[in-house]
């Protein structure tokens, strides 16, 4: 005898969650699956563990309150892109031995658009224009106090 197949519609926590929930679930998943794409064992051997059992396992950590902590890792990865690849290939470093490439420009830029995406569906107006604020008074401030050229501009 076997098992019912899981899918979407016999998931056994659909629906439980709200969609701030299933955001911040995805976001640790995808976290977590990172760390565990093209893993390492303790003599440096690849698992060959499959992206397919990757994502079932680290949507179980999300769901347990599994998290990947920079502060406490011991390694990290160098994601190397091959032409013609169908994915990137993560090359584990130890931490203390390894410092990346600086980060791309347009890669920063898409980051930085992809979270102000996320922060405009998940607050209401009100709220985005007090974080605006917010940050706008911490630029202004940033920028009169790290300014030298504003010096004396005040004092005329």
């Amino acid at each position: 005898m076997t098992a019912p197949a899981i899918t979407v519609k016999t998931f056994p926590y659909r629906r439980k969650w709200t969609q701030a929930q299933v955001d911040e679930i995805s976001a640790r998943k995808d976290r977590l699956a990172g760390a565990m794409t093209d893993a390492v064992g303790p003599a440096g051997q690849q698992l060959y563990v499959d992206a397919a059992h990757i994502h079932i396992l680290a949507l179980h950590l999300a769901l347990a309150g599994g998290e990947v902590r920079d502060e406490l890792a011991y390694i990290t990865a160098e994601i190397i892109n091959s032409p013609g690849a169908p994915a990137s290939f993560h090359h584990w470093h130890l931490k203390s031995e390894y410092t990346p490439a600086p980060p791309d420009p347009d890669e920063t830029k898409r980051k930085a658009a992809a979270a102000a995406e996320q922060i405009r569906r998940q607050l209401s107006p009100e709220v985005r224009r007090e974080v605006a604020a917010m940050m706008r008074e911490e630029y202004e401030k940033a920028t009169r106090e790290d300014d030298p050229d504003d010096v004396g501009a005040t004092a005329v």
